[in-house]
């Protein structure tokens, strides 16, 4: 996967994004001005299916935790 690689959700909320190399990545969830900032881990040969918690916007604000 390239740096900056992007998927668009469908309409139930689900993404895929192939071929990640292993490593720390971020995960930004954006819609509009409200995002959300994860940082995940992907090991070799690994298939992440994520808690909703991960890609949920937030309610709130707070930069500090990367929302």
């Amino acid at each position: 996967m390239a740096r900056g690689a992007r998927a668009v959700s469908d309409e139930h909320g689900r993404f895929e994004i192939a071929h990640v190399q292993p490593g720390t990545w971020y995960l930004v969830v954006q819609k509009g001005q409200f995002r959300r900032v994860t940082s995940i881990s992907v090991r070799a040969g690994q298939t992440l299916a994520l808690r909703p918690e991960l890609t949920t916007l937030p309610s709130v604000h707070d930069p500090g935790r990367g929302m």
